[in-house]
């Protein structure tokens, strides 16, 4: 380079040199052969020269090595050559020791001719962000979803192994390959609609949507990404879906066998409100409207006086709270409704609802026909025909020595056998089963030696046997009719089969329901807000967790614990 060309440089460089000055960049100055005419501080710290030891010095006399230093001459000449600036990134040590990841541009000065003067060259240090870089493609490799970017012409950026494996796509075959020409498919399509969103609002959005091509459901969540790119999670979701499905499906079972029960069953959900209501259990809550949906407190203080209801309230409560279940002696009680005096036995038990949630569900059994049977009996003193012929139950009536003295027509229906052939024959023989007969005949033995008899004033399940042979379970109670002479005494028979194939049904409902609940590969947790004196939220406590729950947070044994209690948190 000529005096005159250095001279006419000089401005420049003093220029360049304060500028350089307020940056972390390098910045330098090459002449057409290579040689450095100005180096900033930065980059003399790095090669651990002074300036005057650099200027007029090339790339291999400042210690570059032979493929570096070659690099950079060829390029160099193409800038001179083209006339345009040349990018590029490579890693460095200089002779102070210090060695980084650099990103470069040698750019042209052109002259008053239009020639290319000097070439003036910028260096910055992106070792740390090519580490994070690093550090964000492990983490996106091991992730167990998939990912992929995309830039702002939609073309692919990069996708992770597990992007690929899902769309069946070998390594680096989506790069710089525009998406809707990859995939036609997406086009009017629930994923285009978001992806563009997105863009176009850059805010994030999710959602679930089915593939055709692929048939398959997907978990998509989308992010806008720097430079108007978009940066997609997403999971295979179809087995997601199937199972809830299947929830639904068993939801839609569980409610059809709890609304066309005959037999009293009811639902109460984790608000405490009556969720649903069998036919059988319709005609107690006729004076409820509206009837479903409604707070269960509420519903009971409407059928029920005081302290009755609160009482019935109390154990509902505790039994959803902790999960004891609760079975009540037989209930005689004026409703708050009407005048009517009804007896039932009732029971209540905690069950997962196919929401998710746990609830409470009533069995109960209407005694108050049977009362009103067994009182008209004890008021006469004799044999009722009117009532032994209305009676829905079988009602069968044996003297001491174990002989049929009453056969009604219910107990015809139920049992094979005409009155006119069980009257007189041994009840043992008619309707208990074979390998319970021997006991029978002991325990009235005993009963007419000493007065005492388990069953007498009890209610009962039991197994009896039909004409043909075929065993079923009945309820039966059994009471000693008041007279003179040798007793007789007087028993009540309900068929039960049913009632126990409904509440079978139920319980398999319900078993369905806890073996997709443990088996989901989501984790869920069932909580119950806690509230403070003055009905603020305060704290909530763990009713009911998943296995996959329990795995992913690291919080065993958490049902019955508070949020507040100490947790063995797992080492993130």
């Amino acid at each position: 380079m000529t005096q005159r060309k250095v001279d006419s440089a000089t401005p420049q460089i003093r220029l360049f040199e304060a500028i350089a000055a307020t940056t972390a960049d390098f910045l330098y100055v090459f002449d057409l052969q290579g040689r450095f005419l100005y180096a900033n501080r930065r980059l003399l710290e790095v090669w651990g020269v002074s300036l005057e030891q650099a200027v007029g010095k090339s790339l291999y006399e400042l210690g570059y090595p032979q493929w570096h230093a070659d690099m950079h001459m060829t390029e160099l000449r193409q800038v001179i050559e083209t006339k345009k600036p040349i990018k590029g990134e490579v890693p460095f040590t200089g002779g102070s020791g210090i060695s980084g990841v650099y990103e470069y541009i040698f750019s042209p000065v052109l002259g008053p001719a239009g020639e290319v003067e000097i070439i003036a060259g910028t260096t910055r240090d992106v070792t740390d962000r090519r580490r994070a870089e690093e550090r964000s493609r492990t983490i996106l490799e091991s992730i167990a979803d998939g990912f992929f970017a995309l830039d702002r012409e939609w073309r692919f950026t990069y996708a992770n192994p597990q992007a690929e494996r899902v769309l069946d796509r070998r390594p680096g075959d989506l790069m710089g390959k525009v998406i809707w020409e990859v995939y036609p498919d997406l086009l009017g399509s629930e994923f285009e609609r978001v992806y563009r969103q997105v863009a176009a609002e850059r805010a994030p959005k999710s959602f679930i949507a089915f593939y055709l091509a692929h048939d398959r459901w997907y978990d998509v969540h989308a992010y806008p990404a720097p430079e108007d790119g978009l940066s997609i999670y997403f999971r295979d979701a179809t087995e997601k879906k199937r199972n809830e499905e299947q929830l639904r499906q068993s939801a839609d079972t569980f409610y059809n066998l709890i609304q066309n029960n005959p037999f009293g069953v009811f639902i109460i959900d984790s608000d405490f409100r009556l969720r649903q209501v069998s036919l059988g259990a319709q005609k107690v809550f006729a004076n409820v409207r509206p009837l479903l949906d409604r707070d269960f407190a509420e519903v009971l203080r409407v059928v029920w006086p005081e302290p009755f209801a609160s009482e019935a309230i109390a154990h509902f409560r505790r039994t959803l709270t902790t999960g004891e279940p609760y079975v009540s002696p037989t209930t005689v009680q004026q409703r708050h409704d009407t005048p009517d005096v009804e007896a039932y036995d009732w029971r209540i038990e905690r069950v997962p609802l196919p929401d998710g949630r746990l609830g409470v569900v009533c069995y109960f059994y209407d005694l108050s026909e049977r009362q009103r049977w067994e009182a008209a009996l004890r008021a006469s003193g004799q044999r009722n025909a009117a009532v032994l012929e209305a009676a829905m139950d079988g009602i069968i009536s044996m003297d001491h020595e174990g002989k049929v003295i009453e056969w009604n027509p219910a107990a015809e229906k139920t049992f094979g056998y005409t009155r006119a052939e069980a009257v007189g024959n041994q009840m043992a023989e008619l309707i208990i089963p074979p390998s319970l007969r021997d006991a029978h005949r002991a325990g009235l033995a005993k009963y007419l030696a000493t007065g005492v008899g388990p069953v007498i004033g009890t209610r009962l399940e039991i197994t009896a046997v039909r004409r043909d042979g075929a065993q079923f379970p009945v309820e039966l109670s059994i009471t000693r009719v008041p007279a003179e002479g040798p007793p007789t005494f007087t028993g009540f028979l309900r068929d039960i089969s049913d009632r126990k194939r409904a509440e079978e049904a139920i319980r398999a409902s319900e078993a369905r329901f806890r073996a997709l609940f443990e088996s989901m590969d989501e984790g869920f947790c069932i909580v119950e807000m806690l509230y403070d004196d003055s009905g603020r939220p305060a704290d909530y406590r763990f009713l009911e967790t998943n296995p996959t729950f329990d795995r992913h947070t690291g919080f065993h044994q958490a049902v019955g614990r508070t949020i507040r209690e100490p947790f063995n948190y797992p080492q993130l």
